[in-house]
């Protein structure tokens, strides 16, 4: 009897552990799904296109915001992801890039097909871009730089065509300026965001004020509210303006007049040098002769009344001076009767010296970096490749950069937010004003 429950208890063991077994081999990772959205995600399907587990990170730090699509099919999770993305605002003027790579059954084009088709029912414009391949290198570069190997794959293809620029200018860029780079070669410094060819520094913000403005998706020109759009890309190539195309190249050059040096004296911004010299100490005086000068104050002067002052004037030099609030500052005065005061621009900060100004020659010019330096005037040379024209959708026009309006689709302004400065971007009622450089190429 002890025999039959040994075999069947050892039966029982064994058919458990093969149920464990079948049931962790059947919901074994078979494909994995790597998206770089900035953050990064990993998700990890099983045979049946079930979401096992997702791993996500921006900025290095665990983002749990994506848990909510564990255990739930694939295909049904593609609308969940894009209303995460919304409310997390990863798009960027209604646009968002994805990069995508995937492993096992699941095929990175369908993928991105499926995002597509998600966001366009939202009104999201989608641009997806497929890494053919993650290698060896790809993945240490990920480790070494603390980026997504999916990330690092696409930064590699980008040094292949453009090896100049570094890696450290690469590796913290958004998908969108990586894809920018890549088209065109454009990059910034460090602390500035690429947009187009131009390079963005934040240097300040402001809470945007109250009053009349155009509506959503309208721009003001000429006094007029009309629809905007953004320019595309034509199937032509051309240079932008005051480029000359030469030789399959866009050149610009011109001139300015270069930058002086001067041993002494400050630079009048041309090709002198100022110098001052101290020739004299000036005095102080009322420009009104019925005025007593005391404590710097060009006090108003009183007849006395019996040896004495009335409202606690003050007595001086035989009359009462009201010191309190009928006065005003004394000024300077040089030898040679050159005015010299607090309140019509002094030449110096010392009031109490006399100069005078000397020009002299400067002791050398320079240029900006990469100009050349001929005499007293600096040649410019700029090159840029060739990129794709821009062009207005049919009914538009273009105005400036890549902005397009519809002249025949006006409205009136509404009340709302607006800032009044230039180089700004309007984001929550909140002002942000950049420094705008153009980008390296």
């Amino acid at each position: 009897m002890k025999k039959i429950l040994v075999i069947i208890l050892l039966a029982c063991i064994i058919l458990a552990i093969g149920l464990i077994g079948f049931i962790l081999w059947s919901n074994r990772t078979i494909s994995t799904i790597l998206l770089e959205i900035n953050p990064s995600i990993e998700i990890q399907l099983n045979k049946k296109n079930i979401v096992k587990n997702v791993i996500a990170k921006n900025k290095g730090k665990k983002d749990t915001s994506f848990d909510s699509i564990k255990g739930k099919e694939l295909e049904d999770c593609i609308d969940e992801l894009t209303s995460i993305f919304i409310d997390k605002e990863y798009m960027e003027d209604n646009e968002i890039k994805i990069l995508i790579y995937a492993t096992g059954e699941v095929d990175s084009d369908w993928i991105g097909n499926q995002f597509i088709m998600a966001f366009d029912k939202k009104n999201i414009v989608t641009q997806i871009i497929t890494v053919p391949s993650i290698t060896k290198e790809d993945k240490k570069l990920a480790k070494k730089y603390q980026i997504s190997s999916v990330k690092a794959a696409y930064i590699q293809s980008i040094r292949k065509k453009y090896p100049n620029i570094p890696i450290d200018h690469l590796k913290n860029r958004t998908i969108r300026e990586l894809s920018n780079t890549k088209e065109m070669g454009w990059f910034c410094d460090d602390d500035y965001e690429l947009d187009g060819d131009l390079c963005f520094k934040e240097i300040k913000r402001e809470d945007a004020k109250e009053g009349m403005i155009c509506p959503e998706g309208y721009t003001e020109y000429n006094s007029v509210c009309y629809e905007e759009t953004r320019s595309m890309d034509g199937p032509n190539y051309a240079c932008r303006d005051d480029y000359q195309l030469i030789d399959n190249e866009c050149i610009f050059s011109g001139s300015y007049h270069a930058h002086g040096n001067c041993d002494n004296g400050d630079y009048d911004g041309y090709d002198t040098c100022i110098i001052r010299e101290h020739v004299a100490d000036a005095y102080e005086f009322c420009r009104d002769p019925g005025r007593t000068l005391y404590e710097h104050k060009c006090l108003a002067t009183k007849p006395s009344i019996n040896g004495g002052c009335l409202n606690n004037d003050l007595y001086l030099n035989g009359s009462c001076v009201n010191t309190v609030d009928d006065y005003y500052l004394a000024e300077w005065k040089c030898p040679n009767g050159q005015v010299k005061s607090n309140h019509d621009g002094s030449l110096v900060d010392d009031d109490t010296k006399c100069y005078e100004e000397k020009k002299v020659a400067v002791t050398s010019y320079y240029c900006d970096d990469g100009d050349t330096l001929v005499g007293n005037q600096c040649q410019i040379l700029r090159k840029e490749k060739l990129k794709k024209e821009q062009l207005c959708p049919d009914g538009y026009q273009k105005i400036e950069g890549d902005r397009c309006i519809n002249i025949n689709n006006s409205k009136d302004k509404v009340e709302g937010y607006y800032c009044d400065q230039d180089n700004h971007r309007l984001k929550d009622n909140i002002c942000i004003f950049y420094e705008i450089l153009e980008a390296q190429q």
